[in-house]
């Protein structure tokens, strides 16, 4: 599933991204999501809850890699709810290996997945994984020690995970 030697040696390998997002990504504390912005990755519900999470920790920043039909409206959203300055989007990167080895866990709010890849490699990268209890995945990859569950689509349940995560 994952070849190793590739992932060891571009997890050394710097990422070129702008110097804002450099200083997140080496000194601050920041929930990474990964995935095409559509309505299966549910990126717009994890978004409206990010001003709850914020009250948790006002220090937290959001990265999110993808692209999709939903991006346009997920800026929007996010500057509509003044948090705008907290989010960060990569349309694409070549080595999320990188980004997930910096991250405090990997956010995965989707409705399905099939069987969700991403969840596999959050877990080779011992990035700790909060993710929906969607149908096709996460609770057969997510272990006890290796993650979190929410209840899909359930604000309540997310933010509760998440308190309990920081916790």
């Amino acid at each position: 599933i994952i070849n190793i030697k590739e992932v060891q040696k571009s997890r050394k390998n710097e990422v070129k991204i702008n110097d804002n997002l450099h200083k997140i990504i080496s000194n601050k504390k920041f929930f990474l999501s990964i995935g095409r912005f559509t309505k299966q990755k549910n990126f717009l519900f994890y978004l409206n809850c990010i001003p709850e999470i914020l009250k948790l920790d006002p220090e937290l920043y959001f990265l999110f890699i993808g692209q999709g039909e939903d991006k346009e409206k997920f800026l929007e959203i996010s500057n509509k709810l003044n948090i705008s300055d907290k989010i960060f989007i990569i349309d694409h990167t070549e080595n999320v290996h990188y980004f997930m080895k910096k991250a405090s866990a990997l956010v995965l709010p989707s409705l399905w997945e099939d069987p969700g890849f991403v969840l596999v490699e959050a877990g080779y990268n011992n990035c700790q994984v909060l993710s929906s209890n969607c149908p096709n995945g996460p609770s057969e990859i997510v272990s006890d020690d290796g993650g979190y569950l929410f209840e899909s689509n359930s604000k309540l349940s997310l933010i509760n995970t998440i308190s309990f995560f920081l916790k």
